[in-house]
């Protein structure tokens, strides 16, 4: 009797030991979560002289515009004619980084503070649309514009690629108030490789309705650094 038990007992602990250790061989690998920490945080602050109510930061993009695999960041004011870009350097977390980023002032016509980025003509490099949705042009006010910002990589020096704005090389006319560039976003919305641009034109009248808006899209590709250039575009309207 006492051996058949003992053998009962033992068959059992052997049956709990391959369970526990199935068990053990089943659970998930928890693994320590990277999230956005307290090291080495920055508070990035106007460097310019005189910067009451300039309101340094109301817009920020970041992507890579020197195709050095790390992103930058462009910062504007509210409006004006000028940027501020920081060119990311690699550092360790941790390490005190000394220069995390490489700044300069870019300058630039007259602008707002909505900004995007994107690869729009397959250099590698990022370019940045900067918008203007309160330009007057061909005299009707608040038609609004948008222009795309290119960094050259000979000489480090921007320079506008292109100026978009309704009619002429874009779909649509100009019409007053319509804010073209009230808000941007970026995307290959078609899979060519190209990153596209979507422009928001918040007043935009269609069917004789005022402020019924529109989305103009535009298209990249390897011809869009100039305006007569650009592949194709398209206005989708308040009824798309």
């Amino acid at each position: 009797m006492r051996n058949f038990a003992k053998s009962t007992i033992s068959r059992t602990t052997r049956l709990c030991s391959a369970l526990l250790a199935g068990l053990a061989f089943a659970a998930p690998v928890v693994q320590a979560r990277e999230h956005l920490g307290p090291i080495d945080n920055l508070l990035l602050k106007n460097p310019y002289a005189n910067p009451a109510g300039a309101f340094f930061g109301r817009g920020v993009v970041a992507g890579d515009v020197d195709n050095d695999g790390i992103d930058d960041l462009i910062v504007s004011e509210n409006g004006g004619d000028r940027l501020r870009a920081l060119l990311g350097n690699p550092f360790d977390v941790g390490s005190d980084p000394l220069f995390p980023f490489s700044p300069s002032t870019v300058s630039m016509p007259n602008h707002g503070y909505v900004m995007a980025a994107g690869d729009f003509d397959g250099d590698d490099r990022d370019e940045i649309a900067v918008a203007y949705p309160n330009s007057s042009v061909g005299g009707e006010s608040g038609a609004g514009k948008v222009y795309v910002m290119n960094r050259r990589p000979a000489d480090g020096e921007w320079e506008v690629q292109s100026t978009i704005q309704a009619g002429g090389a874009y779909p649509g006319a100009v019409q007053a108030q319509a804010n073209l560039g009230n808000s941007l976003a970026s995307g290959d919305f078609d899979d060519d490789g190209y990153d596209d641009l979507a422009i928001g034109m918040r007043g935009q009248v269609v069917g004789g309705f005022e402020n019924a808006g529109a989305v103009m899209v535009v298209y990249g590709g390897f011809l869009a650094s100039t305006a007569a250039t650009v592949r194709k575009s398209s206005t989708a309207t308040a009824t798309a």
